[in-house]
């Protein structure tokens, strides 16, 4: 054996050694790859705490790999395997703690093109609006997602930092009488033995905190259409409040037209719903593209009983979530410790879109419907 030939295995022995352990903080710190793209079917009812999974991630390996890790949290593995040069291999799981999984390989892969294959389970969040939760409206149970900043990983194991940034394809199977919202629009639904199956087409690419769905008895609401690409805007209520959804379907693609004549680039998504979450703890809403949240009492209001002031508040939350749609989610940043500028971006163009419009008498300031119609406004 050369000098060469033992460093190099010298080198790859200690290569794997390190790898062994899962990072302190970046995924990067211990391995070089990175995903291309993400196909995930999901298995989820309102009605149970546990749901299941299975993920298949495209990555390309700039160096050859023994040990992969992955963000995990809250998820159990039932099969990991990664296929790489024409051959399956079947992974070891490593614990990683509470934000890691490892992904142990008989040998090493080499460089170029691999795919990772995972199916699990994973825990749905009661009394916990984070990660994937449940939540209950007039005793009906609902799902939805939290995944700012990093809970994704509660729902896929998954490169659960913003600087991956790639295509996600999401299918959702689902009791009969439920439906379901994510990002993008449905490309096709089936039916068989009590379970609905959802396919909604491929994201443009995005950080895995952007990803979101929602499953139960929504209520859909014609919201009209936006901007030049005439994208469709819906707003998603709980069962029996689609009557609450009034103002908001005559304001939401005005402001988001407003918003695109603004940037002078189109909106960047093939829909724009506005979904309301009857029970939000540690945040407001959420800028998910073309799926945002929002507090149910921020989105909803009954018409007998609304008032300017609640609905100068849904404008003004509504202008902050939907600027993101271009600035924080078509633009991205890194890493956490610039999301302030989002955030900042967003606070000041919330004012700015709804202190901008015309001047309506003594009512102040206002966003009129798609329509006009002199009912649908935002007064100031």
């Amino acid at each position: 054996m050369t000098r060469l030939t033992v460093s190099l295995a010298l080198a790859c022995s200690f290569a794997a050694l390190a790898a062994d352990q899962p990072p302190k903080l970046r995924l990067a710190e211990v391995q070089n790859l990175a995903p291309e793209r993400y196909r995930a079917e999901l298995t989820l009812d309102p009605a149970k705490t546990e749901f299941s999974g299975n993920i298949r991630i495209r990555v390309k390996v700039n160096q050859p790999v023994q040990t992969i890790w992955l963000n995990a949290n809250r998820i159990a593995v039932q099969r990991a395997s990664v296929i790489a040069g024409g051959k399956t291999v079947i992974a070891k799981t490593l614990p990683g703690g509470d934000d890691f999984l490892g992904l142990q390989l008989p040998s090493f892969i080499p460089a170029g093109a691999a795919e990772i294959a995972i199916r699990y389970t994973g825990e749905v969040r009661h009394g916990d609006t984070s990660g994937v939760f449940q939540t209950e409206d007039g005793g009906v149970h609902y799902i939805l997602t939290q995944f700012e900043a990093t809970h994704a990983r509660d729902a896929f194991p998954c490169f659960d930092e913003p600087s991956y940034k790639v295509p996600w394809q999401l299918t959702l199977r689902i009791p009969l009488q439920d439906k379901a919202v994510s990002n993008t629009p449905t490309a096709s639904e089936t039916s068989v033995s009590g379970m609905r199956t959802v396919i909604f087409g491929e994201t443009q690419p995005l950080p895995s905190y952007l990803i979101a769905f929602a499953v139960g008895p929504f209520e859909f609401v014609d919201a009209g259409v936006s901007g030049k690409k005439r994208v469709p805007v819906r707003i998603v209520t709980p069962k029996g409040r689609a009557g609450e959804a009034k103002y908001a379907a005559e304001v939401t693609a005005t402001i988001l037209t407003r918003l695109e004549d603004y940037f002078s680039i189109p909106f960047p998504y093939d829909k724009s719903d506005q979904v309301a979450i009857p029970v939000t703890l540690g945040f407001g809403a959420m800028e998910n593209p073309g799926m945002v949240t929002y507090g149910q009492n921020i989105l909803l209001a009954k018409p007998e009983t609304d008032s300017i002031n609640r609905q100068r508040e849904y404008a003004a939350v509504a202008a902050h979530e939907l600027s993101h749609q271009w600035f924080g989610d078509l633009v991205t940043t890194n890493w956490w410790n610039d999301i302030w500028l989002n955030e900042a971006f967003a606070t000041w163009m919330g004012q700015k879109l709804t202190l901008s419009g015309n001047r309506s008498g003594t009512r102040g300031w206002t966003i009129p419907a798609p329509n006009s119609s002199p009912s649908g406004r935002i007064a100031w």
